[in-house]
């Protein structure tokens, strides 16, 4: 039961927000265990600006959500999986 849980810890993913149509997130809303290994995968031109949001807009760490979903479902968890296996 604690390994199951461990898993699911590990496995958790981010939800999206949504603004003006476009689906993004915060840096600081992926799990902690996620951010060092996703900051060195992810380039500056996944970075992105929301018009007409001032709250949103000014942050620096705004990720298009699909960038994110694509390192989740093919780096991070293919990691994960390996790591089960050995």
């Amino acid at each position: 039961m604690v390994c199951l849980h461990n898993i699911l810890i590990m496995d958790h993913k981010a939800a999206p927000r949504y603004s003006d149509g476009i689906k993004f997130l915060l840096m600081s809303d992926i799990p902690t265990e996620q951010v060092g290994m996703f900051s060195s995968w992810v380039s500056t031109d996944s970075f992105i600006q929301i018009p007409n949001n001032q709250e949103v807009a000014e942050s620096r760490e705004l990720i298009e959500y699909e960038v994110y979903d694509y390192w989740f479902q093919n780096h991070f968890l293919v990691d994960q999986d390996m790591d089960y296996f050995i």
